[in-house]
Protein backbone atom coordinates (compact mmCIF):
# COMPACT_ATOMS: atom_id res chain seq x y z
CA UNK A 1 0.00 0.00 0.00
CA UNK A 2 1.27 3.43 -0.93
CA UNK A 3 -0.55 6.48 0.41
CA UNK A 4 0.49 9.78 -1.12
CA UNK A 5 -0.54 12.84 0.90
CA UNK A 6 -0.12 16.53 0.13
CA UNK A 7 0.69 19.11 2.78
CA UNK A 8 -0.50 22.71 3.25
CA UNK A 9 1.73 24.94 1.17
CA UNK A 10 2.85 21.96 -0.93
CA UNK A 11 -0.20 20.99 -2.94
CA UNK A 12 1.43 19.19 -5.87
CA UNK A 13 -0.20 16.94 -8.44
CA UNK A 14 -0.34 13.28 -7.39
CA UNK A 15 1.89 10.76 -9.13
CA UNK A 16 0.91 10.13 -12.71
CA UNK A 17 2.12 8.07 -15.60
CA UNK A 18 1.32 4.75 -17.20
CA UNK A 19 4.62 3.12 -16.16
CA UNK A 20 4.12 4.11 -12.51
CA UNK A 21 0.64 2.58 -12.32
CA UNK A 22 1.54 -0.46 -14.44
CA UNK A 23 4.31 -1.28 -11.96
CA UNK A 24 1.97 -0.85 -8.98
CA UNK A 25 -0.65 -3.12 -10.52
CA UNK A 26 1.86 -5.78 -11.57
CA UNK A 27 3.22 -5.95 -7.99
CA UNK A 28 -0.32 -5.88 -6.55
CA UNK A 29 0.34 -2.65 -4.66
CA UNK A 30 -2.65 -0.47 -3.74
CA UNK A 31 -2.33 3.31 -4.17
CA UNK A 32 -4.36 6.03 -2.44
CA UNK A 33 -3.96 9.80 -2.64
CA UNK A 34 -5.17 12.18 0.10
CA UNK A 35 -4.95 15.94 -0.33
CA UNK A 36 -4.67 18.23 2.69
CA UNK A 37 -7.91 19.95 1.57
CA UNK A 38 -9.79 16.61 1.79
CA UNK A 39 -8.21 15.78 5.15
CA UNK A 40 -9.75 18.86 6.71
CA UNK A 41 -13.24 18.08 5.35
CA UNK A 42 -14.11 15.06 7.52
CA UNK A 43 -12.61 12.44 9.76
CA UNK A 44 -13.49 9.85 7.12
CA UNK A 45 -10.83 11.35 4.86
CA UNK A 46 -8.11 11.86 7.39
CA UNK A 47 -4.63 10.60 8.15
CA UNK A 48 -3.65 9.77 11.72
CA UNK A 49 -0.46 11.83 11.61
CA UNK A 50 0.21 11.38 15.36
CA UNK A 51 0.19 7.60 15.03
CA UNK A 52 2.50 7.69 11.99
CA UNK A 53 4.88 10.16 13.66
CA UNK A 54 5.11 7.89 16.71
CA UNK A 55 6.45 5.00 14.60
CA UNK A 56 10.23 4.64 14.16
CA UNK A 57 11.48 5.66 10.72
CA UNK A 58 13.45 3.24 8.57
CA UNK A 59 14.57 6.21 6.46
CA UNK A 60 13.58 9.86 6.45
CA UNK A 61 14.23 12.77 4.10
CA UNK A 62 12.84 16.29 3.98
CA UNK A 63 9.58 15.23 2.31
CA UNK A 64 9.44 11.44 2.70
CA UNK A 65 9.25 9.17 5.73
CA UNK A 66 9.48 5.39 5.37
CA UNK A 67 8.18 3.36 8.32
CA UNK A 68 7.59 -0.34 9.00
CA UNK A 69 4.84 -1.28 11.39
CA UNK A 70 5.02 -4.11 13.91
CA UNK A 71 1.34 -4.92 13.31
CA UNK A 72 -0.16 -5.03 9.80
CA UNK A 73 -2.74 -2.45 8.82
CA UNK A 74 -6.25 -3.48 7.89
CA UNK A 75 -6.78 -2.37 4.28
CA UNK A 76 -10.04 -2.21 2.33
CA UNK A 77 -10.05 -1.08 -1.30
CA UNK A 78 -12.92 -0.90 -3.79
CA UNK A 79 -11.39 -0.96 -7.26
CA UNK A 80 -14.67 -0.01 -8.90
CA UNK A 81 -15.26 3.19 -6.96
CA UNK A 82 -11.58 4.05 -6.41
CA UNK A 83 -12.12 4.36 -2.65
CA UNK A 84 -10.11 2.76 0.11
CA UNK A 85 -9.38 2.88 3.80
CA UNK A 86 -6.72 1.74 6.28
CA UNK A 87 -6.98 1.08 10.00
CA UNK A 88 -4.26 0.59 12.58
CA UNK A 89 -4.55 -1.37 15.81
Amino acid sequence: MIVEATLPGMDVEPSQGAHFFHNLISFRVFYLCVSHAERSMTARRSVDWRYLASQPAVRETTHTRHIRLKQPLRVKVDGRSGRGALWHH
